[in-house]
């Protein structure tokens, strides 16, 4: 699917749900705040299995009038599947016996039951839409109206930032907010990861191991890759 489109659809209402939790604040906003800026959203993996991606969205809306916006550019981010791992365990662990995995690590308790433990490394790597024709977006009375879709969007503010939330689906929200965002979701696919490892090592004991730290960083290109339709 052309990520654009899917970019709109989620604006649009028709998306898959969020796991955002612990809202301290519901405000409906009476106004027309401006809306120009960058708006992210976090879409958890459609399976929660550690090797797939979840997806942070990226668009940056223009003002053209008082109460119309354009979109001026559609980004998404996707974790790179493979991390980089460090063995922080190395003295206590050894690597005479280990078992390489095809991942390239030690896996397996060592002859006196230790486990190797990592820190591992993943990037989120972006990839652009591009934007042919215009995108846009009303705004009256605290409402958001998504032309193409026909949507409605109710402009909402929490903790001081402004959201879009889906007038058909609650969950469904967008902040206007900056690269910050990530560590929302950085959290959860560190979750996930390890999640994963100890289903994994459950099911395979003598390739157990054990995962310390998580840590993120976000991929920028000067060279756009483009996601294109099927």
């Amino acid at each position: 699917m052309n990520m654009k489109k899917y970019m709109l659809i989620i604006l649009g209402v028709i998306m898959m749900g969020l796991a955002f939790t612990g809202c301290t604040s519901d405000t409906s906003v009476g106004d027309n705040p401006d809306l120009s800026g960058t708006w992210y959203h976090y879409n958890p993996p459609y399976e929660d299995n550690g090797y797939n991606s979840g997806v942070v969205y990226k668009i940056t809306f223009e003002k053209v009038s008082d109460h119309v916006y354009k979109m001026t550019e559609s980004k998404f981010y996707m974790r790179n599947v493979y991390a980089k791992h460090q063995l922080i365990n190395e003295k206590e662990y050894g690597t005479d016996h280990a078992r390489i995995t095809a991942l390239d690590i030690a896996k397996g308790p060592n002859k006196n039951g230790v486990l190797p433990i990592y820190d591992d490394a993943y990037e989120w790597v972006p990839y652009y839409d591009e934007i042919k024709g215009e995108d846009l977006l009303t705004v009256r009375d605290g409402k958001a109206y998504d032309g193409t879709f026909g949507a409605t969007h109710t402009i909402k503010k929490e903790n001081g930032k402004l959201m879009l939330v889906s007038d058909k689906d609650s969950n469904s929200i967008m902040y206007k907010t900056d690269d910050s965002f990530f560590t929302v979701a950085n959290e959860q696919e560190a979750a996930n990861i390890k999640k994963k490892v100890d289903i994994d090592n459950a099911k395979q004991p003598n390739e157990a191991y054990q995962i310390r730290n998580i840590t993120f960083t976000v991929k920028e290109s000067d060279k756009k890759v483009y996601a294109h339709s099927n």
